[in-house]
C-alpha cells in the first residue's frame, strides 16, 4: 500500500458492542486511493480492545491501533491532538468515534471528490442521522439543525454545531497543531482547543467553506455510555466560556468571542428551560460575571443580551 490519501481517526473508550460496526463501516469503504485507519483504545474495560486486535491482525497494513493502559482522557490528555492527528499521514483527515458508524460505502470517495475538485473548500460533512437508544422501541431521527445550508462559512458555526464529526472530513494541512496548542487557556486541558468538536469546525471555516453534501452517510448513536449522556452541562458550559477566550485569541477576532459565547449563552438557556428559576438564577449570574470578566467594556450591552435570552427561554 503506497502512502495514504485519507487518514480515519477514531477514538473508543469501552465500546465492545458498538466498535465491529464501527469499523465494518471503514472497511466497506469504496475508494480508488490508499486508506490508514488510526484507532486510539483509551484503555477500555470491556472487549474492545480484543475485537479491535482482531481486527488489526487481519488487516495490517490498514488498521494502526494504540491501547493505552491508562486512560488519558480523565487525565486531561487531548487524544486527537496527542496521539491521533499527529501520526496521520494522509492529506485528509475523516472522524468517526467507535460508537458511531457510516452507512455509505462510498462517503470517502464523494468527499475526496469534492474536496480535490474545489480546493477553496477547507473540509466536506454531509448528513447524520442520530439513533437514540434510551427509547424502548429504537427510534431514528435525522440529525436536526437550525441551518439548512449545504455551504458553512464561519458565521455559521459560531451559535451552533450544524452537523456531526462523523461527517467530517478535512485537509490536514490546514491546522498547524503546535501554533494551536499554544492557545490553551481554559483550565481543563480536555478543552483545548483541538480537544473539542465545535472549535476544530470553526478554524478549519476560516480557511475556507466547509461543504455539506445533501445524502445521509454516518449514524451518530446517542446511549447511556457516550460523552454527552455523562457529562454535568453547567461544567461544560462554564469551561466552553473559557475555550471561547483561547478559541478568540488564537483566531483574533473580538467579534467571533461575542457571538461564539452569546451562542453558548442561549443553548445553555434552552437547555435548563424546564430546571427551577432559583437554579436557572444561579447559573445566569455565574455566567453572566463570567461574561463580563471577559468584556469589561461591554457589560451593560452582555446584561441586556443574556436578560433578553432568559426570558426567551422562560417564555418557552
Amino acid at each position: 500500500m503506497g502512502k495514504p490519501l485519507v487518514s480515519i481517526c477514531c477514538l473508543t473508550y469501552n465500546h465492545e458492542h458498538y466498535i465491529e460496526q464501527c469499523l465494518e463501516g471503514f472497511l466497506m469503504q469504496k475508494v480508488d486511493f490508499p486508506v490508514e485507519i488510526l484507532i486510539h483504545d483509551d484503555a477500555s474495560t470491556d472487549k474492545t480492545k480484543d475485537i479491535i486486535e482482531g481486527y488489526a491482525q487481519r488487516n495490517l497494513e490498514i488498521i494502526k491501533p494504540i491501547y493505552q493502559e491508562e486512560n488519558q482522557f480523565s487525565k486531561g490528555v487531548g487524544v486527537s491532538r496527542v496521539f491521533q492527528f499527529p501520526r496521520a499521514k494522509g492529506e485528509y483527515i475523516a472522524m468517526c468515534e467507535g460508537d458511531d458508524y457510516w452507512t455509505d460505502p462510498c462517503k470517502l470517495q464523494k468527499q475526496v471528490d469534492f474536496l480535490e475538485a474545489n480546493p477553496l473548500y477547507s473540509a466536506c460533512t454531509h448528513l447524520t442521522d442520530v439513533i437514540f437508544e434510551k427509547c424502548k422501541v429504537q427510534n431514528v431521527n435525522r440529525f436536526k439543525f437550525r441551518i439548512c445550508k449545504t455551504v458553512f462559512k464561519s458565521s455559521d458555526l459560531l451559535e451552533r454545531t450544524p452537523f456531526h464529526m462523523s461527517s467530517l472530513l478535512f485537509r490536514k494541512n490546514l491546522l498547524n497543531f503546535d501554533e494551536i496548542a499554544k492557545y490553551r487557556l481554559t483550565s481543563d486541558p480536555k478543552y483545548a482547543l483541538l480537544s473539542r468538536d465545535h472549535p476544530l469546525m470553526i478554524i478549519l471555516s476560516t480557511y475556507g467553506p466547509i461543504k455539506r453534501l445533501p445524502e445521509v452517510m454516518s449514524v451518530y448513536r446517542r446511549h447511556s455510555q457516550g460523552l454527552s449522556e455523562n457529562v454535568d452541562k453547567f461544567d461544560v458550559y462554564r469551561k466552553n466560556i473559557e475555550m471561547a477566550d483561547a478559541l478568540a485569541d488564537y483566531l483574533k477576532g473580538f467579534k467571533l468571542k461575542s457571538l461564539y459565547i452569546k451562542g453558548y449563552w442561549h443553548r445553555y438557556l434552552l437547555h435548563t428551560a424546564n430546571e427551577s428559576f432559583t437554579k436557572r438564577l444561579k447559573h445566569f449570574l455565574y455566567f453572566f460575571f463570567s461574561s463580563f470578566y471577559i468584556f469589561p467594556k461591554n457589560g451593560k450591552k452582555i446584561l441586556r443580551s443574556l436578560v433578553k435570552l432568559f426570558n426567551v427561554s422562560d417564555n418557552r
